[in-house]
Formats: structure tokens, C-alpha cells, sequence
């Protein structure tokens, strides 16, 4: 990784809006809107949750393939510093829930050898028998040199983040195509400190108190806690409490922001409307698609190309359009 390559900025698409007129509006000369039927919509970067973790095992080789098969931009794993200081891909602290009926390994005391010898992918179907636990350099490796990857660092020991660098230091991508994810403000002040060049984005999960019924923090709070370990972004869970206004906020503190985990299209929506910068997903083609149906213009086929006319001194002229008549 060459970390000095400048930072890319992702394309933004364009789309039609339709033009919204005040139905009180009188006929009377008055100055026109600025501005054309045309906008800007931003359409979020699609992260591939533990890759296509909704066909394919979880954080596994064959999940992050299919996860760029299906078209996600970047993909999402989750990695643990084994005994043998060998960083590899899993979710929880231990092999329990993908290699049922196995010897329960800690990443923490196993080696690496020791966790290759479980089958994580019989578990999910029988046609991925035999998928072993990859380490962070074969995740690494199966990246487009066009896609990247969001490293979500679990282990919560800040030495993790020395053996990230060196793994980073050999590997063939550029600065663009990493970020380090992780829930612990700690990790990512050290990755930040550690590897400057790589965005960093400060995972967070939003939710009530079950005991005192209050959020878990403020609005404010988390954005001093963002800005305090100088992480580029903010990767909230999907809420109710992210609003337009909150999103504001999230922009004037400089932050990016990106949310987790977004699997039905109306909650997509909501996020886009809202400019997200990325969404987490577990299925990132049917997400993709719908995304994509839901930003395509309306299309209407009239008699009159223009139902409504609105003159440049204000004035205006509304003819109802009528169904052409089907000839005999």
C-alpha cells in the first residue's frame, strides 16, 4: 500500500426531480423559482455486510467474492488478533456459532493453524464445506483494484493495530480502497494515529436505555466523541433518531457519515434522501436494484408535452392533459 496516493473522491450521479407547485398559487405576475427541474442526488456507496453474508458464510472468502459479484463497492469484515499475532476474519470472540458441532476456539488463545482446522461454511449450506477462516492478507487479496473494503477491528487491544499496519504496508491497495471500522473510540484514535493516510470511521450504536428509558447518547455527545479521536466518519446503526437535522449536524462537524445494517428498500430510501455516504447492507444486489428503481424519474406519455406552463414574468397556465382516444 502506497500511502502517500491521493484520496479519490467518489462520483456523484444525477437524476430528475419533479417540480413541486404550491396549488394555492394565484395567476397573479409574480418572480419565478431560480434554479431548472434538474438536481443533484447523491447514491450512497454499497458495503457488503460480512460480504453477501445473505447467500454465503459470513466473513469468508467465498462471501466477500459474491459480495462483489453482486455489485457492492466496498466490503465489510470483522478481524481478531490471534495468539500467533495472525490478524483473521470472524465476527464473534469465538468459533462457536459458525462451526457448530466443533471444538469451540477463542480467537484471543487459538493460533492460527488451530482455527483452520474448523469448517466455517458448512453451517450456512453444504455446497461451502470445507471454508476455513481467512486471514486479513487473503481478504485482502480478493479486492478489485476499482472496489475496497471497510476493516471493522473487533479485538478491542490497541497492539492489533501495529500488526493492521504491517499486513496494510505489503498489501497491493491504495489508501482509497481501505477504512478502519470499529466500535471502540480507543481503536480508532490509535489507527488514525497509526495509519493517517486511511479513513477511519467510528462505528456507534444508537438505542434507548432499557433501565431509564433515555438514548444512549446525545447527538452532541457522540459528535465530541467523533471529533475528539479525529475520526473522518461516523457509521451509525439504522434509527429512528437519524434525522435530516442530525445529518446536518454530522456535516458541519466535517464528518462523513454511513450506516449499518440497511437490508429493506424503504429504510434505503429514508438513508438517501438524507445523502448518507454508505450503506451496510446483507444483500447488496437486491439493494442496489431497488435503490436504483426508486431513484428512476417518473416517465409520464401525454397528448401535451407540458401540462403546466409558467411564463418568465411569473404568469402561469395549467390544461389538464386527456387520454387519447382509441382509434375505430
Amino acid at each position: 500500500m502506497r500511502l502517500n496516493s491521493p484520496v479519490l473522491i467518489a462520483p456523484v450521479s444525477h437524476f430528475l426531480l419533479l417540480a413541486i407547485i404550491n396549488p394555492l398559487m394565484s395567476n397573479e405576475p409574480t418572480k419565478p423559482p431560480s434554479g431548472t427541474a434538474t438536481a443533484d442526488v447523491k447514491k450512497p456507496r454499497i458495503v457488503a455486510h460480512r460480504g453477501a453474508s445473505h447467500a454465503a458464510p459470513e466473513n469468508t472468502l467465498p462471501a466477500f467474492r459474491l459480495g462483489f459479484e453482486e455489485g457492492a463497492d466496498f466490503v465489510e469484515g470483522d478481524f481478531w488478533l490471534t495468539r500467533d499475532e495472525r490478524i483473521v476474519c470472524l465476527h464473534d470472540e469465538d468459533t462457536r456459532r459458525v462451526a457448530p458441532k466443533q471444538p469451540i476456539r477463542r480467537v484471543r488463545e487459538s493460533t492460527l493453524a488451530e482455527l483452520r482446522e474448523l469448517d466455517v461454511g458448512a453451517w450456512k449450506d453444504a455446497k461451502y464445506a470445507g471454508t476455513r477462516i481467512p486471514t486479513l492478507e487473503e481478504v485482502l487479496a480478493v479486492v478489485p483494484a476499482d472496489k475496497g473494503i471497510f476493516i471493522e477491528i473487533k479485538d478491542d487491544r490497541p497492539e492489533i493495530v501495529k500488526h493492521l499496519r504491517r499486513v496494510l504496508d505489503e498489501s497491493r491497495l491504495e489508501p482509497r480502497q481501505v477504512t478502519i471500522i470499529a466500535f471502540d473510540p480507543v481503536i480508532i484514535r490509535a489507527a488514525k494515529a497509526a495509519l493517517p493516510r486511511l479513513k477511519a470511521h467510528w462505528l456507534y450504536w444508537w438505542h434507548l436505555n432499557a433501565n431509564t428509558g433515555k438514548l444512549s447518547n446525545t447527538p452532541d455527545e457522540i459528535l465530541h466523541v467523533s471529533k475528539s479521536i479525529k475520526a473522518d466518519g461516523l457509521d451509525i446503526n439504522k434509527s429512528p433518531w437519524t434525522t435530516a437535522e442530525f445529518a446536518a449536524q454530522v456535516r458541519r462537524a466535517g464528518l462523513e457519515l454511513h450506516v449499518y445494517t440497511v437490508n429493506d428498500v424503504s429504510d434505503a430510501a429514508r438513508y438517501v434522501g438524507l445523502g448518507v455516504d454508505s450503506i451496510t447492507t446483507d444483500r447488496p444486489k437486491g439493494l442496489r436494484q431497488e435503490i436504483d428503481d426508486h431513484l428512476r424519474p417518473v416517465v409520464s406519455f401525454v397528448d401535451r408535452e407540458k401540462v403546466l406552463t409558467v411564463k418568465p414574468d411569473g404568469t402561469w397556465e395549467y390544461k389538464p392533459s386527456r387520454p387519447r382516444k382509441k382509434e375505430k
